[in-house]
């Protein structure tokens, strides 16, 4: 476990998710994200400032993530910023700017790319919400490009759903080859998506059986993480569009102070990421979300 020199009992923040934007392109209607109670972002200048303290704090990864984190209009600076510094940047996105001379910029300013796909075809992809039937061949073709760029880390992320928990994957993602591929269970968050997930929920035993579907992909060199709401819910140091931590206790994102008014340690403190968090230590092990 890695702690502040001294007596502090709050750990450094040595990876964060950052949902650095609180809105999307796409609608998918599994999203715990959508960010609908809070609608706003930090200015430029004041995100600069949540960065430095973070940097200073410790912080050695960022993974930006959303909303959609490319519609931020100053992701750029944070990004090149956190390079500037030495800290490893990841980005999660579902891709749909990733093209041009944008594309290319954002991709130099990042060490690992986390790309969503939900299915091994694109009507699976349209009937989950994320984009229409040819969003599909657009992914792939994002893949393709990303994977050009020697060095960068590709990860995938796919969250189960009703409708596709009886998808098989396999042939795809061995095709993709990604360094790491996450797979989440669709998890229902108050005032998040309530309501909106009745239909797209899982059992336990439908879960299970897409994890042992998919679990020999291991033996590719994948390496694959099945997360079910246990692995979800309270396991990664968040930041939300307002530079507030912020946790998920079974009922809704409970946010602390802004980094803006506030130190690290007493903003980690209010939603209690102390050493005596139960995953604490895993923080240095993560990259991406």
């Amino acid at each position: 476990m890695t702690l502040h020199a001294g007596a502090s009992d709050v750990v450094v923040p040595v990876s964060v998710s950052w949902h650095v934007w609180p809105s999307c392109n796409l609608g998918c209607r599994y999203c715990y994200a959508t960010f609908d109670d809070v609608r706003d972002a930090l200015s430029k200048e004041a995100a600069l400032v949540v960065l430095a303290k973070l940097l200073d704090a410790g912080m050695r990864r960022v993974t930006f993530v959303g909303g959609e984190p490319l519609l931020c209009p100053h992701y750029l600076d944070l990004a090149r910023e956190a390079k500037r510094r030495g800290a490893e940047v990841v980005l999660a996105t579902n891709g749909a700017k990733l093209v041009g001379a944008f594309g290319d910029d954002v991709i130099s300013a990042v060490d690992a790319v986390n790309l969503s796909i939900d299915g091994s075809n694109g009507r699976v992809m349209a009937d989950v919400g994320r984009g229409n039937a040819r969003y599909f061949d657009w992914c792939l073709s994002v893949w393709r490009r990303l994977k050009s760029h020697e060095g960068l880390r590709l990860g995938l992320n796919t969250t189960v759903t009703k409708v596709n928990a009886s998808d098989d994957m396999n042939a795809l993602v061995r095709d993709l080859a990604p360094e790491r591929w996450k797979v989440f269970r669709v998890l229902p968050v108050a005032g998040q998506n309530e309501g909106a997930v009745d239909d797209l929920l899982v059992s336990d035993a439908e879960f299970a059986e897409f994890t042992a579907r998919h679990a020999a992909l291991r033996d590719a060199g994948i390496d694959v993480r099945f997360e079910d709401h246990d692995a979800i819910e309270g396991t990664y140091l968040r930041l939300d569009p307002l530079g507030r931590f912020y946790v998920n206790p079974k009922g809704g994102h409970h946010y602390g102070p802004s980094l803006v008014d506030v130190g690290v340690d007493a903003a980690l403190r209010a939603v209690g990421w102390t050493t005596d968090h139960p995953e604490a230590a895993r923080l240095p092990e993560r990259w991406g979300s």
